[in-house]
């Protein structure tokens, strides 16, 4: 009975630890490269391999390491210096999530949506931007106890001013509490789609902002006398036209997630190369 016990206790806790990996593609309406991430957990720590930059914490020693693949460098950081940024970056940012009713199969998942909606501060002078995220998330996914187990036992020291990308605050406040609401989801996001204009509630006319008639000047220009300037030219005209909600919806960006896998992480997935320099 005791060795049958030890057995389930040996095999409970193998199963809280497991290893879990998967990556996300994300493309943007406005054309260009694809960016693609992977991130892996194994035990209490977790990599993040983004395109410039690849981030590993261990929730054991609290510590976050940063490599830059460009100049083979690397950073370390504390979970309480991070942490100490993200309370600056969460400040009066309250989004509201709705869980729509909405399904769908999603690549072979059954999934439901989450949605969040809210103005944010674009950073151009006081204009605002409206941002609708939908978040299709599947408890289908393989491996997906093992990365609910992960966040379950991280929760409350999870770094979370590590994740939100950008120098915009309140974009950066809003992707913290998109992650921390997908941490407590049963489930994980197989698909997001971010929309995105110029021009939410009360928000001044992008159009009335004399440097963006200018540069619309110079650009209408330059699209007149053809070429290869006057197709970048045109593009850019384009993308003006989106963000300020012109022709039809702003910029959309899709994240597709795949390769969800509860295969084992080898360890060598978190180490730091020799011939990688700390700065």
């Amino acid at each position: 009975m005791i060795r049958n016990l030890s057995v389930l206790l040996l095999l409970a806790c193998a199963i809280a630890r497991a290893d879990f990996s998967y990556t996300m593609t994300s493309k943007s309406s406005m054309g260009g490269n694809p960016s693609v991430s992977k991130y892996y957990y194994k035990g209490n720590k977790m990599k993040m391999e983004m395109s410039n930059t690849v981030m590993i914490m261990d929730f054991d020693s609290q510590i976050i390491t940063t490599l830059n693949p460009q100049d083979k460098s690397y950073t370390v950081k504390s979970f309480a210096d991070a942490n100490k940024e993200a309370a600056t970056a969460t400040a009066d940012v309250h989004p509201e999530f709705k869980d729509t009713g909405e399904k769908k199969n999603i690549n072979g998942f059954n999934a439901s949506q989450l949605l969040l909606t809210m103005d944010v501060d674009s950073g151009r002078g006081g204009q605002k931007m409206q941002m609708q995220m939908e978040m299709w998330i599947s408890p289908d996914v393989p491996g997906v106890g093992e990365l609910r187990g992960f966040y379950q036992r991280n929760m409350n020291k999870f770094p979370w001013g590590t994740l939100g990308e950008g120098t915009n605050p309140q974009m950066k406040a809003v992707t913290i509490e998109m992650y921390k609401k997908l941490a407590q989801m049963n489930g994980t996001a197989v698909l997001e789609v971010m929309h995105m204009k110029m021009g939410g509630a009360g928000a001044p006319d992008p159009s009335a902002d004399p440097r963006m008639a200018a540069a619309r000047v110079r650009l209408e220009e330059m699209a007149k006398q053809g070429g290869q300037q006057g197709e970048i030219a045109k593009q850019q005209l384009a993308r003006m036209g989106a963000m300020s909600g012109g022709g039809g919806g702003g910029m959309q960006i899709t994240i597709e997630g795949s390769g969800f896998s509860p295969a084992p992480v080898p360890d060598s997935i978190f180490a730091i190369a020799g011939d990688y320099k700390k700065r």
